[in-house]
Order: structure tokens, then C-alpha cells, then sequence
């Protein structure tokens, strides 16, 4: 090998490892944007993961208390079932006593 050809060889091998080092660097960059990218996500999802929790928390709290109301609605039906059953009773005794007291007047009369 001539000197030449050693200089261009030397040369050709600096250039390379500048651009191999050019490379590196723009590598770590990449590398660090994309770091800075995850533990973005990461937040993003630990605070997606807290509002589901908090969300699920508060559903189950609203079904239970739907759930309280609705079988509260069906003891009140109940009820107010019973208490048409004992008023319609109470009518049809009224009316038959009613009747009884009017046929005793008209009977007296």
C-alpha cells in the first residue's frame, strides 16, 4: 500500500466514525424524545387508570343507590296497593251501611 493510499484509507476511516459518531448523537436524541414520549403516556395512562377507578367507584355507588330507590318504590307500591285494597273495603262497607240507614229511614217512614 502506498502512502497515498494509506492517507485515503486514514481519511475514509475518520469519516466513516464522524458519521458513525453523527449517527450516535442523533440516536441519543431520537432516544431521549422518545423517553420524554413514554413517560408522557405513562402519566397518561396512570391518570386514565385513576379516572376508570374513580369512574367505576362512583357508578357502583349510583347503582346501589338506584337500586335502594327502586326497591323503595316497590315497598311504596306495595303499600299503596294495600291501601287502595282497605279503602275500596272501607267504601263498600260505607256504602252498605249507608244503604242499611237509609233502608231503616224509608222503613221508619
Amino acid at each position: 500500500m502506498t502512502p497515498e493510499q494509506i492517507e485515503r484509507t486514514i481519511e475514509f476511516i475518520i469519516e466513516q466514525q464522524a458519521r458513525f459518531t453523527t449517527d450516535i448523537e442523533q440516536l441519543k436524541q431520537v432516544q431521549e424524545r422518545q423517553a420524554a414520549n413514554l413517560d408522557r403516556l405513562t402519566d397518561g395512562v396512570q391518570s386514565l387508570t385513576q379516572s376508570v377507578t374513580a369512574m367505576q367507584e362512583e357508578m357502583e355507588a349510583n347503582r346501589e343507590e338506584t337500586r335502594e330507590a327502586i326497591n323503595n318504590l316497590i315497598i311504596a307500591n306495595e303499600r299503596t296497593r294495600e291501601l287502595t285494597e282497605t279503602v275500596a273495603r272501607l267504601a263498600v262497607a260505607t256504602s252498605q251501611r249507608v244503604t242499611a240507614l237509609e233502608s231503616r229511614q224509608d222503613e221508619q217512614a
